[in-house]
């Protein structure tokens, strides 16, 4: 048993670094959107100041809790694989959005860098719409996996909780970023938690 149990250790000790090297070379497949780093904060949580350049993407109505499981991802996906009106395919980039709360939660995609909102074919399903995210600067910070709607809260209440002490404030609704696909073990994901933010008036 002993033997049998070092075995397994040893096993998963080894799939460790496979699985994170799985993951890179997952994320590295996709195009993300571009983002400065202007400031890191480690206490009393870690997170980032980003500034995001403008953003071109295409939503439709969702509920996080239900991953995507409501036709809300299988709509967007349809509409980058051709299913759009001149049946244009388009590169899947990352990460997948969560924006809005409660009746006007929206999944989104990112168009690709060198699309503007012009160029993006015209949807042709209704419940999908392309729209356009100004540039702005955001408070980013690790999540986990869960998409309950009371975790959710939670985190954006950390978050909010930490920019308190901070010469930072948050200036509208938080988002929700996802940047791996189903099949990477929960502890290798990359999962976000987005807040618009301004610096304070002294």
């Amino acid at each position: 048993m002993q033997a049998a149990s070092k075995m397994i250790l040893c096993a998963m000790i080894c799939a460790i670094p496979l699985l994170w090297a799985a993951c890179t070379v997952t994320r590295a497949g996709y195009k993300t959107p571009a983002y400065t780093v202007t400031q890191k904060v480690k206490e009393p949580v870690r997170f980032e100041i980003r500034d995001y350049a403008e953003m071109v993407l295409v939503e439709t109505p969702t509920k996080p809790e239900r991953n995507g499981r409501d036709g809300s991802f299988g709509r967007l996906f349809k509409f980058i694989t051709g299913t759009n009106a001149t049946g244009a395919k388009i590169p899947m980039t990352t990460p997948v959005f969560f924006r809005g709360t409660n009746d006007t939660e929206r999944m989104s995609f990112v168009m690709p860098p060198e699309m503007s909102v012009g160029a993006v074919p015209p949807p042709s399903d209704k419940m999908v719409q392309v729209s356009e995210r100004p540039q702005g600067t955001f408070a980013v910070m690790p999540i986990g996996t869960n998409r309950a709607r009371p975790y959710l809260e939670s985190m954006v209440q950390k978050l909010e909780a930490a920019l308190e002490q901070t010469e930072w404030k948050s200036v509208g609704s938080a988002e929700f970023a996802y940047y791996d696909p189903p099949w990477i073990p929960a502890w290798f994901c990359r999962n976000e938690c987005l807040i618009p933010v301004a610096k304070k008036k002294h």
